[in-house]
């Protein structure tokens, strides 16, 4: 099956500007990423380091096991990205400079957006195919979907507040915490030494698209919007991309948004 790839990024108007979305491909190993490292940006911009090492770590655990079946190769190249990504004391290192920030307000504003507040954690949706079949693994955030014939279906749930307190046997406690913390996620790669994956594994026919996005596009957007984005210029993916990048800002433009689309020939 041969494969298309599109894909786009662009920051939204958030206090702080610097886009802290991540797109990764590697078209000879199969595997593509869309990361939201946004993190813990309360008080000020947090300098990501996470999502790098995070994608080179998963692209050799991906290579070293490709004699695996397709959903164990990727649940182990995520394991290993989330190794790689870990930073043992970053938290405390924060809370120090948070304190500082509190008690001298001209350290507060040179430090709000210079990076020196820095964290390792990241939202990963991955996309890995073997032969005819497309592995989808899940942490955090961000979202994949199929398009086959039109239909637009969303692969897994993500891993934001406001999915998880949606879901059947959720705490009714979770609702209550929305209208202030809808995307707070409650997994993220490089945050503890353990990381649950959530994976799928669906057949892959010529036609179809695979969408994968930050909060920043489907937060905005409902299926019925994606779909429409896709009928509009179904040849063109650059097209679709850059519909779905005016919808989600025209609708909430305060968040970054980036996306990539796989399509199957």
């Amino acid at each position: 099956m041969r494969l298309e790839l599109f894909l786009k990024s662009e920051p939204g108007t958030s206090l702080f500007g610097q886009n802290d979305d991540r797109l990764f491909s590697d078209a000879e190993a199969r595997l593509f990423a869309v990361a939201d490292a946004s993190g813990p940006t309360y008080g000020g911009f947090h300098k990501p380091t996470g999502p790098g090492p995070g994608w080179q770590a998963m692209l050799v655990a991906w290579r070293e096991n490709a004699a695996l079946p397709i959903d164990d190769r990727l649940r182990r190249a995520l394991v290993a990205a989330n190794e790689a990504m870990l930073d043992p004391g970053w938290e405390e290192r924060v809370a120090a400079m948070l304190a500082i920030r509190r008690d001298d307000s001209s350290e507060r504003e040179s430090s709000a957006g210079d990076g020196r507040l820095t964290h390792p954690t990241a939202s990963f949706t991955v996309a890995g195919l073997d032969d005819d079949r497309l592995a989808l693994a899940q942490v955090g955030s961000c979202r994949g979907y199929r398009i086959h014939q039109g239909v637009v279906e969303r692969l897994l749930p993500d891993h934001s507040l406001a999915t998880q307190a949606t879901l059947p046997g959720a705490d009714p406690a979770l609702l209550a915490l929305l209208q202030f913390h809808r995307t707070v996620c409650t997994r993220l790669l490089g945050l503890r030494p353990a990381v649950e994956v959530d994976l799928r594994v669906v057949p892959v026919c010529a036609g179809d698209d695979f969408l994968l996005c930050t909060d920043g596009v489907w937060l905005p957007l409902d299926d019925a919007t994606i779909a429409e984005a896709f009928a509009e210029a179904p040849a063109d993916g650059d097209a679709i991309l850059s519909e779905l990048l005016r919808l989600a800002r025209e609708t909430d433009g305060f968040d970054h948004r980036s996306c990539l689309i796989l399509r199957a020939n």
